[in-house]
């Protein structure tokens, strides 16, 4: 991640129909803001859903994010309602000390 970019994730992506260039496609219309890096998508087997990793450059994070805190996608399969949230360093396991307070 560049010092200019901020980080946001996406969660409750469909397994069956999840890729990361379906998902780019599908941001870039939602949001209109072409995106520099495709999407990581993280694939844990022990969850129902995928989530994903997405980079915004800082001055279109705040004009994003609000599009993209709830939304839907049609996909094969059907229509899903997703959400998305900022990373949050405070959130993180490595601050858990400062958690427990």
């Amino acid at each position: 991640m560049l010092p200019d970019e901020k980080v946001f994730y996406i969660y409750d992506l469909p397994k069956s129909v999840t890729t990361d260039i379906l998902l780019s496609k599908k941001i870039q219309d939602i949001t209109g803001s072409e995106l520099k890096k495709l999407p990581q998508i993280i694939k844990n087997p022990d969850k129902p859903f995928y989530s994903a990793i997405i980079t915004f450059p800082n001055e279109r994070f705040e004009k994003v994010s609000k599009k993209l805190r709830h939304f839907e996608i049609n996909l094969e399969g059907g229509k899903y309602t997703l959400r998305g949230l900022p990373y949050d360093k405070e959130l993180t396991f490595a601050n858990k000390e400062n958690i427990k307070k």
